[in-house]
Parts: C-alpha cells; structure tokens; sequence
C-alpha cells in the first residue's frame, strides 16, 4: 500500500487509461475531481492573487495581463508561474 492510500481511504490509483492518456497527452483531466464551491473559490483566490501580488486583473486581460511576466519564473516565456503557496491553491492541492 503506498503512503497515500495509507492516508487516505478515498485514493485510487490511476487507470492504466488514465495512464495511457497523460503520457500520450502530457496532461490528465479528473472528472468532478473538485466540488463547484472548491473551484470557485479557486478562481476567487487566484483572481485576488494575480490583482494584489502583479497588477492584473482577469476582467482586463488586454489592459493588465503583462503583469503576468512578474509572476513568472521565465519572464512570460511560458515558464511557470511562481505564484506558490497561497492559502487557495494550497487548499486545492491538498484536496482539503
């Protein structure tokens, strides 16, 4: 039994379909694996993150949007954004 499983009764292990897919497609997408209210609060989170911390606004892309360089690792060259840790993503990540 792996240390998730250990923790947590819920988990699963990935469908060798699942598998297939994220290795073919580089990217696996979870059905329902996030209630309506976690993702809003998500997006409400990520919303006040990107206005507060860089200027930008998700209403005014076109206006704000360059402010996304400053949150990125590669300058805005499609690298990572290094917006860590915040209490809603960590919350998302955690599945708590």
């Amino acid at each position: 039994m792996t240390p998730m499983a250990e923790k947590d009764e819920a988990y699963f292990p990935l469908t060798p379909s699942q598998i297939e897919s994220y290795l073919r497609d580089g990217i696996l997408v979870v059905d329902d694996l996030l209630a309506p209210d976690e993702i809003d609060e998500a997006n409400v989170g990520l919303s006040q993150t990107l206005k507060e911390e860089y200027g930008v606004d998700v209403n005014d892309l076109e206006g704000t949007g360059c402010g996304l360089r400053k949150a990125s690792s590669t300058n805005g060259a499609g690298g990572v954004l290094d917006i860590f840790y915040p209490e809603w993503k960590m919350k998302i990540a955690t599945n708590e």
